[in-house]
């Protein structure tokens, strides 16, 4: 079981940090071998703070950076090239009147 944060973009505004929260929730639910925790990156604003306040929804958690890292973008099958046929011409025949 892995966790993993979900976050918008760096300087939230109001639809990336709902998007997160979102996807999260959905995430949640259809992935129960995991646990999506929704995140920003940067302050809260205050208009989304006001909206997640009205309906009762938790504060995603503030992360101070993000950095990638080699593991997190390695997958387990190895790459191969695509290795191309040359085209083939279609055969153009010259017809000659006799």
């Amino acid at each position: 079981m892995s966790t993993i944060y979900v976050f918008g973009h760096q300087n939230p505004d109001n639809d990336s940090v709902s998007s997160a929260v979102s996807y999260a929730y959905l995430k949640n639910r259809i992935d129960p071998d995991n646990t999506y925790v929704p995140a920003r990156l940067g302050a809260m604003p205050k208009e989304t703070a006001w909206v997640f306040g009205e309906y009762g929804i938790d504060t995603p958690v503030a992360l101070p950076h993000v950095h990638n890292r080699v593991m997190d973008a390695m997958t387990s099958r190895s790459s191969r090239s695509i290795r191309r046929r040359p085209c083939s011409r279609p055969a153009v025949s010259s017809m000659t009147a006799s």
